[in-house]
């Protein structure tokens, strides 16, 4: 079955609650969005997010756990997290996104929880070929920050991403001496363009949030 807001709203003011592992992913999420209700034709929502404290293992094994005491207070949970850090890399991502999520329905959510696990990492989400990313790295380079990529070998070809998201990011950094920080993942989460994201599960939150959030 379905489940849109108006499902829930009558007695629950607040949207969603996030589960997220570090500052890093609270801030792409930041600038990302807000974006989507314009970009995917969907209801404004609010959301508060959370970091675990034992990053992406923790929301792995305790989400459940850390999101019981918000079951009255949010219509939606929805835990994101890497599948490199959240010690169990040898399953699939749909393995680790089902037995979080089962544990989430079987502690109070039922069926208005989602959870996401990003193969490899966070940082596959900010690598686009666009100039708002070549800005946000403040690449300068006469040749194109991808062209570049494709020249080192950073590249995974048929994907377009980095093979290692987030050591091909403090790579370019270096070259462009720019300083490692989560507001660069807010900068590009806010200015690019998603429209052509492949990533599996980049389109799972969108589906998501389409699901749950679909105009009436």
């Amino acid at each position: 079955a379905s489940f849109c807001r108006r499902n829930f709203r009558m007695n629950i003011s607040k949207d969603i609650i996030i589960l997220t592992a570090d500052l890093d992913a609270e801030n792409l999420l930041k600038g990302l969005l807000p974006r989507l209700p314009r970009s995917d034709t969907i209801e404004e929502f609010s959301f508060e997010i959370y970091r675990h404290p034992m990053r992406d293992a923790g929301c792995y094994n305790d989400s459940h756990s850390f999101l019981r005491p918000f079951i009255k207070q949010f219509n939606y949970a929805l835990v994101i997290f890497d599948h490199d850090g959240c010690g169990h890399e040898t399953e699939n991502c749909d393995s680790i996104e089902s037995a979080v999520k089962q544990k989430l329905s079987n502690n109070g959510w039922d069926k208005r929880c989602e959870v996401i696990a990003i193969e490899p990492e966070l940082e596959n989400w900010i690598w686009m070929n666009n100039s708002n990313v070549e800005k946000a790295l403040n690449w300068t380079e006469k040749v194109s920050l991808y062209k570049w990529l494709k020249t080192n070998e950073l590249l995974q070809a048929k994907i377009n991403k980095p093979v290692n998201p987030k050591e091909t990011l403090k790579t370019v950094l270096r070259k462009t001496k720019k300083s490692f920080s989560s507001g660069i993942h807010h900068e590009i989460a806010s200015n690019s363009t998603y429209k052509s994201c492949e990533d599996r599960a980049f389109k799972k939150l969108r589906e998501t949030l389409r699901l749950w959030f679909q105009r009436k």
